[in-house]
C-alpha cells in the first residue's frame, strides 16, 4: 500500500471523513505544509503551484488537476445583538465537493478553511472522458467522486490548504471569495505573487487583524487567476475590507457601516452596484438596512439561502469571529449546520 515518508501525511490522509448522508468531506491536516517555504517565492501561475506542491508536499510526485472557469459567490458581515462580529458566505458553483480542512500553525493557530475538491480535481476521473467544454452534470454525477478507499485519490487532500477558498482563524480573522467581473491584477515585478487558493491561506496563516492583512498585502501580491476575484476580509474587532484590483492597482474599501456586502462585481467606484449579482446584493442590503446590521445566526443562513443561485449551491459558512466558531451547512438541504470551535 502506498504511503507517504512522513507520517504526519499519513495520518492527514487517513483522517479523511464524508458527512453522513451529504457530499462533504472533512480531515484534519497534521504537521506543516511548507507555507514558510511557499512565502519566499510564492507561485505566479497553477504550473508553479503545482510543481512547488509536488516538491513540497507530495514528495516528488506530481498532482494532475483542472478548475472551473468561475464561480458566483456571495456574502457579507453583520453584528449579533450581543455585538459578534460575523463574516457569512455563500459558495455558488457547478462542480459540489465541499471539503473543511482543519489546520494549525505557529503563527496563527488552529484554523479552519472550506475548499471544492471538485474544482481542484481531487476526484476519480474515468480515462479521458473529461468535459472541456462545457459542464456535465451526469458525467460528474457518475465519475467525478472521490474515492475514499483509494490511497493515490486520498494523496491528493494533502495540497487542500494551498486551495482554500473561506477560511478563519483562532484569533477571528475570517476570508472569504467572490468572483469579480472586471478585476485587473497588479504587476508582481516587485512582489511576490500568491496563486489563489494560497493566497487566502497565507493570509490565514501570516496575519491576525485586518491591519495586518493590509501590511502582508504590501509584500505579497495575488497572481493573475484564470477567474476574477476580490475578497472580503473581517476581524474580532469588527473591522471588514473589500480587497480589489483595479487597473493593475490594488483597492481596499473599508466597512463605513455596521456591515459590509460584496457580490460577483466591483465595489470600486461603482455607485449604482452594476453587475452580475446585484440583486443579490439588494437582497442583504435591504434586510440589513432594515435592521441596522444586526443578525442572529438563524436569520444570517437564511439570507444566504434565499441569496443563492438556484442549483449552483454548494455550502453557507457563518464564521462568528468574536467566538471564533464556524458554523457550516452544505447543499442540496442546507439540513445538517456542523459547528467548529478554534
Amino acid at each position: 500500500m502506498f504511503r507517504f515518508k512522513d507520517e504526519n501525511k499519513n495520518r492527514t490522509i487517513e483522517s479523511l471523513r464524508k458527512f453522513p448522508g451529504e457530499n462533504a468531506y472533512e480531515i484534519t491536516y497534521y504537521g506543516d505544509y511548507a507555507m514558510e517555504e511557499y512565502l519566499k517565492c510564492g507561485a505566479a501561475d497553477f504550473t508553479a503551484m503545482h510543481g512547488f506542491q509536488a516538491k513540497h508536499i507530495l514528495e516528488g510526485n506530481e498532482l494532475g488537476f483542472f478548475y472551473q472557469k468561475q464561480h458566483n459567490c456571495s456574502g457579507f458581515t453583520a453584528h449579533t445583538a450581543e455585538d459578534d462580529f460575523l463574516l457569512c458566505h455563500d459558495l455558488d458553483t457547478q462542480p459540489k465537493m465541499p471539503c473543511l480542512t482543519l489546520s494549525e500553525n505557529k503563527v496563527t493557530g488552529k484554523t479552519v478553511g472550506l475548499s471544492n475538491l471538485q474544482t481542484y480535481g481531487y476526484f476519480k476521473a474515468c480515462g479521458d472522458k473529461y468535459p472541456e467544454l462545457e459542464y456535465d452534470e451526469k458525467w460528474v454525477e457518475e465519475t467525478c467522486r472521490l474515492d475514499i478507499e483509494n490511497p493515490f485519490d486520498c494523496a491528493r487532500i494533502l495540497t487542500t490548504p494551498y486551495e482554500t477558498q473561506d477560511c478563519m482563524n483562532s484569533h477571528g480573522l475570517g476570508l472569504v471569495i467572490s468572483s469579480a467581473d472586471g478585476s485587473e491584477y497588479e504587476n508582481y515585478d516587485n512582489k511576490i505573487p500568491l496563486c489563489r487558493g494560497s493566497f487566502n491561506r497565507a493570509i490565514i496563516d501570516s496575519c491576525r487583524t485586518v491591519d495586518e492583512v493590509i501590511a502582508f498585502l504590501g509584500c505579497y501580491t495575488f497572481a493573475p487567476p484564470e477567474f476574477q476575484e476580490h475578497f472580503l476580509i473581517a476581524d474580532a474587532s469588527g473591522k471588514s475590507i473589500i480587497v480589489e484590483y483595479v487597473k493593475g492597482e490594488m483597492v481596499i474599501i473599508p466597512n463605513d457601516k455596521p456591515y459590509q456586502i460584496f457580490s460577483n462585481f466591483m465595489i470600486y467606484n461603482n455607485p449604482e452596484l452594476e453587475g452580475f449579482g446585484k440583486d443579490r446584493y439588494l437582497g442583504y442590503q435591504k434586510y440589513l438596512d432594515a435592521h441596522n446590521g444586526i443578525v442572529n445566526e438563524e436569520t444570517a443562513f437564511g439570507l444566504l439561502h434565499e441569496n443563492h443561485i438556484p442549483g449552483d449551491e454548494n455550502y453557507s459558512v457563518v464564521f462568528n469571529l468574536t467566538k471564533r466558531t464556524a458554523a457550516i451547512q452544505f447543499a442540496p438541504d442546507f439540513a445538517v449546520t456542523h459547528r467548529y470551535q478554534l
